[in-house]
This record gives structure tokens, C-alpha cells and sequence, in this order.
């Protein structure tokens, strides 16, 4: 009964499949932040880098996961913005 159920285990966990979710940011680097002017949003500075705002909290680097509506429209002039020729 055990190499049974051993087996049977076995084969549940070969059969599932496995996901994995990896998401890289790259921060703005010292030599970007040295030259780039941000702008001040909730009391921080905010870098807006590779198409998103950046934003230093507690020593750590952080990113808005959605654009402020503020940010958007400092940045854009209140347009619709589109990278890279997507809409």
C-alpha cells in the first residue's frame, strides 16, 4: 500500500504544472537621477524611468503599479501617453 500511494503522489505532482511569476524592475541608476529634474509627488521625489514613476521609501526603491492621475498629467501635458508606437 505505501509504494502505491507513494506512486499515486508521485504522479499528482509530475502531472501538475508548475507556474512561476518573475517580474524584474530596473531602478533608475545614481547617473539618470543625477541629471533627470523629478517631480514631487505625496512628499517624495518621483523619477519617471523606462515608463514608469520610481520613488525612494525607506531606503528602498518602490514604483507606482498604475500612473497617478497628477504624475500623468504633469508628465504628458494631461495627454494620453503612448511608448513605443502602441496605443
Amino acid at each position: 500500500m505505501k509504494t502505491f500511494t507513494a506512486s499515486l503522489m508521485l504522479g499528482l505532482l509530475l502531472s501538475t504544472p508548475a507556474l512561476a511569476q518573475i517580474e524584474v524592475r530596473l531602478f533608475p541608476p545614481a547617473a539618470f537621477r543625477a541629471t533627470a529634474r523629478p517631480e514631487y509627488y505625496e512628499g517624495r521625489a518621483t523619477y519617471y524611468y523606462r515608463g514608469q514613476w520610481f520613488y525612494r521609501d525607506r531606503g528602498e526603491w518602490q514604483y507606482y503599479r498604475e500612473e497617478p492621475r497628477e504624475l500623468r498629467e504633469r508628465h504628458h501635458g494631461g495627454r494620453q501617453h503612448y511608448e513605443h508606437g502602441h496605443r
